[in-house]
């Protein structure tokens, strides 16, 4: 059996839940294919939001990492392809900070690249008739930025795993207009994990 780190976020912005976090504690501690699943859900805080995934890897020793987040305004799941080294507050964090206009390692390379197999879990998705897409933008958030900062940390290490950000769009009862409920989002992101290797 092989260690999956999964994480999520809590409430955030005037959101008074939030999906991710929601399927986070539903697959914790479960098993899905031949990996175990560890569920972690990250502040929605620039400056805490690594240092707690940091935390998490060195607890849970993971082979793979899929990191999920709400996109408000999508409608599908999105398998983002690529993190970029830019932070660009779209609203205040959870303690009230706003970043604008600012790399997130001044030093860093301009992006990374998701190691997650995007095509083969987009194909996987739609044979199963889940609307998704592969997205070229993971916007310029807290999710953006801890996609860059965790493929950053594994590229850097050397250590060579399949990592990456998924967003998932509202459920029903986040905003009812939408077609989603929380138990097709948990199948969705279980269905993804069963591609992993």
């Amino acid at each position: 059996m092989k260690n999956l780190l999964l994480t999520g976020f809590g409430p955030f912005h005037t959101h008074p839940t939030n999906p991710t976090g929601e399927i986070v504690e539903l697959l914790d501690d479960t098993h899905i294919g031949h990996w175990k699943i560890h569920g972690r859900i990250l502040p929605v805080v620039f400056e805490e939001v690594f240092p707690e995934l940091e935390k998490a890897i060195e607890e849970t020793k993971p082979e793979a990492v899929i990191m999920t987040g709400l996109a408000w305004g999508r409608d599908v799941i999105s398998l983002e392809r690529v993190a970029i080294n830019c932070l660009d507050s779209i609203r205040k964090d959870n303690k009230g900070n706003e970043v604008h206009d600012q790399k997130i390692d001044p030093d860093g390379e301009n992006a990374y690249f998701s190691t997650l197999p995007i095509r083969e879990m987009k194909l996987t998705l739609d044979q199963l008739e889940i609307p998704c897409e592969i997205s070229n933008s993971a916007g310029t958030y807290v999710c953006n930025q801890i996609m860059y900062l965790c493929l950053k940390h594994f590229a850097k290490a050397h250590i060579d795993l399949p990592a990456g950000f998924i967003h998932l769009p509202p459920d029903h009862g986040l905003r009812p207009e939408s077609r989603w409920e929380i138990k097709d989002l948990s199948h969705a992101v279980s269905e993804v994990i069963k591609v992993l290797k």
